[in-house]
């Protein structure tokens, strides 16, 4: 796990340097150097390299309730602009040992499959799958805990968080839009 980890980190970091090195473009370049560009460029967001020029937008978003019945995010919506860094500060503000909280930035659409991926990962891996639709995500968080995690904003688009604790992603989800 820690030489994949590694090996994804290091490609990260060499997709990004290749990408943040490749502004002097010929106006003559190939579609070919255009579509190379673009790759390199998703590449590095999928290893979630932060840019360190990249303005952060922090939010605070907190869990709510004991029961459920009144479970829920603070926030059912959130937008950022493209091309920020996402700071994202994750309270779970419960206080029944019961209810524990996570929060994962995914895919729009891919919800189920998350929360499917996660009950086979368990409540020791957080419920948070190793899995290409999963963003970024917080630890799982008992009652009063807050985690915190950075991330950079996907392309333009309609995104969603959810818990991923099981039973939970019916009242706890919400809609996340990343803007040009």
């Amino acid at each position: 796990m820690k030489n994949k980890f590694s090996t994804i980190i290091l490609c990260g970091v060499f997709s990004f340097s290749l990408f943040s090195c490749s502004g002097n473009k010929n106006d003559d370049a190939s579609s070919e150097t255009d579509v190379q560009a673009e790759e390199e460029k998703a590449e590095a967001a999928s290893t979630n390299v932060i840019d360190p020029d990249a303005k952060i937008i922090e939010i605070t978003i907190q869990a709510n309730g004991n029961t459920m019945a009144d479970i829920s995010y603070d926030k059912s919506e959130i937008t950022v602009p493209a091309g920020c860094a996402v700071r994202i500060k994750f309270q779970n503000n419960s206080t029944d040992a019961a209810m524990p909280h996570n929060i994962l930035f995914i895919e729009r659409g891919s919800a189920q499959a998350v929360v499917d991926a996660g009950m086979k990962v368990g409540q020791s891996g957080g419920f948070k799958p190793d899995l290409p639709e999963v963003l970024a995500g917080s630890k799982l968080l008992g009652p009063g805990e807050i985690d915190e995690f950075i991330f950079m904003a996907p392309a333009p688009g309609e995104y969603q968080y959810i818990c991923s604790f099981p039973g939970h992603l019916q009242a706890m989800h919400g809609r996340f839009f990343v803007e040009e």
